[in-house]
């Protein structure tokens, strides 16, 4: 993979996860899957939670779409 290529990826997947990421956020509000603090927690007010989720789901964006040159017959 070029680094043009490499670096187009990371950024089309920064961009889909902020796409998706306020809207999610935004659904989770609602929808009430928020983090109460607790006496240990770090922060103050409820948040939201399931956000690491983009985190895996763009890991393995970078995965497949950057390893296809490495393995071709995948």
């Amino acid at each position: 993979m070029t680094l043009f290529a490499a670096i187009s990826l990371f950024l089309l997947l920064v961009a889909g996860s902020w796409l998706v990421g306020f809207p999610l956020r935004r659904w989770l509000t609602r929808a009430g899957v928020l983090d109460r603090p607790k006496a240990h927690s770090s922060h103050d007010r409820p948040v939201p939670r399931g956000g690491g989720l983009l985190v895996v789901i763009a890991f393995f964006g970078w995965f497949f779409l950057s390893s296809h040159d490495a393995m071709p017959g995948i």
